[in-house]
């Protein structure tokens, strides 16, 4: 099976709905929790960060975990699922608000 009808399969195995309505609350509640996160530690480290793109972050990380990349990659790498998740939210992270130290955002994420 190649990369592609992998992807079709995973999209079309599932309830449309259901995975929309996932979707938007996984994103809308990560988006809370990271914020508060934000605040509580820019405050701590007194940093400067762009709270706005806390919402953006979580949603590209649900798009990436919910169409079922970790999931392509996880029969050739067993650990892959464990291990990329972490290294998504320390690189997104890092990325989204890159005026973060490195190890602050090895914490956040």
């Amino acid at each position: 099976m190649t990369f592609h009808e992998q992807i079709i399969g995973i999209a079309t195995s599932r309830d449309w709905v259901a995975l929309g309505i996932n979707f938007i609350l996984s994103s809308v509640v990560g988006g809370i929790i990271i914020l508060i996160l934000l605040v509580i530690f820019s405050k701590a480290w007194k940093e400067q960060v762009k709270l706005q793109n806390a919402f953006i972050m979580v949603l590209l990380i649900n798009l990436i975990n919910i169409f079922g990349i970790l999931t392509l990659v996880s029969p050739y790498f067993p650990s892959a699922s464990l291990i990329l998740p972490i290294f998504i939210w320390i690189g997104f992270t890092k990325a989204f608000f890159s005026e973060m130290a490195l190890w602050h955002a090895i914490i956040i994420g």
